[in-house]
């Protein structure tokens, strides 16, 4: 269903760049389609994957290999949908922003590989800290979905109705990766990256330490997993901002640190 989404998209946006009067209005349409492909790939895809290995690290089904193949299948399609939205989502909104920059083939595959890390670690550690905490997890997730939204409408210079209702939907998505950049964005990516991957690694490790599935199959490989996942995903984004970015050469990485960068950077959001 993602999958098919997904090429969908594609094919219609290539349709509408067939004929070049047809471009700019389909430059502007696609930077809202995307944001609704945004959320409706995070509401559908990221929960449906989330329940999807929770049943796996909860029921331990006795599957046969085929029934296993083909969970493994729904599993990899519903997570390499969300890092493909992601992927859409950045590239539209740079041309739909009149930046004449655009990523390319290994940019985006970079990019890419950036989010896979961000989402799969995301998803394994919600879906294990269910399996033994069950409700709680909805805790976690509600605290982190709260300090997003209130930052999220505090850098809003906008406060009419729509904005704060955008602010609440697109503190969903930040539930799960980050959409957002800012310059300079490593103050942004350091705000958002340390709550992030502490509550990853203190789901992990509450679910390590009081889990009876210690004997599983999975319990020694998801957490090398997890911990795989971190390190390429800080590797893959500096690589990416390091090489790829469209502006590489243009990032100043000894750049001063004092409050007024700082706040800017955390005010000064972009997508």
């Amino acid at each position: 269903m993602h999958t098919s989404r997904s090429l969908e998209y594609m094919y219609y946006g290539w349709k509408g760049r067939s004929r070049a009067e047809e471009r700019e209005t389909c430059s502007e349409t696609a930077v809202y389609s995307t944001i609704l492909r945004l959320w409706e790939s995070f509401l559908e895809a990221a929960p449906q994957l989330c329940f999807q290995l929770y049943i796996v690290f909860k029921e331990k089904p006795e599957e046969r290999i085929a029934t296993a193949t083909l969970r493994g299948v729904a599993v990899f399609s519903s997570w390499a949908s969300l890092a493909v939205t992601a992927v859409m989502f950045f590239k539209r909104h740079r041309i739909g922003l009149g930046e004449t920059e655009k990523v390319n083939f290994t940019s985006q595959l970079f990019y890419f590989l950036w989010r896979v890390c961000e989402t799969g670690g995301r998803v394994l550690c919600i879906a294990l800290f269910a399996s033994t905490f069950e409700y709680w997890v909805f805790a976690v997730l509600c605290s982190h979905y709260v300090i997003m939204v209130v930052w999220f409408i505090w850098v809003n210079s906008n406060r009419d109705s729509w904005a704060v209702l955008t602010c609440f939907l697109f503190g969903y998505v930040l539930l799960f990766y980050m959409p957002f950049h800012s310059r300079p964005s490593r103050y942004l990516h350091l705000f958002y990256y340390v709550i992030f991957h502490a509550e990853n690694f203190l789901m992990l490790g509450l679910w390590a330490g009081m889990t009876s599935d210690r004997d599983a199959w999975f319990y020694i490989p998801v957490i090398v997993a997890v911990v795989v996942f971190f390190f390429l995903h800080i590797v893959m984004q500096v690589v990416y901002y390091k090489a790829f970015h469209p502006k590489s050469k243009d990032i100043d990485w000894c750049t001063t640190c004092d409050w007024k960068t700082v706040h800017q950077s955390l005010k000064n959001l972009r997508s």
